[in-house]
């Protein structure tokens, strides 16, 4: 059920959203359930952050950034990637 996925999604991001870890996982879920609904402005806005998080980590800019880069240039025209980027 995508929309459980959205809520359950939402929920971790708050969770982790005031917290110093690296948390971009529950954000890049939430823009891959957003995009199977077919919300992608909110799946940009999703991943976007996502990639701000990853960014601050060291392991995360070398192994899934470009990952998150691709799946956010897919959002942005509208589409929904298969499987998300590693």
């Amino acid at each position: 059920d995508v929309q459980a996925a959205v809520r359950h999604a939402k929920q971790a991001c708050q969770v982790f959203e005031n917290t110093s870890l690296c948390q971009y996982g529950p954000f890049r879920t939430l823009a891959m359930a957003q995009a199977r609904l077919g919300e992608f402005e909110e799946a940009v806005v999703a991943q976007e952050h996502a990639i701000e998080l990853a960014s601050d980590d060291l392991e995360a800019q070398l192994i899934f950034l470009p990952g998150l880069k691709e799946d956010l240039e897919m959002y942005r025209n509208g589409q929904c990637p298969a499987k998300p980027s590693l």
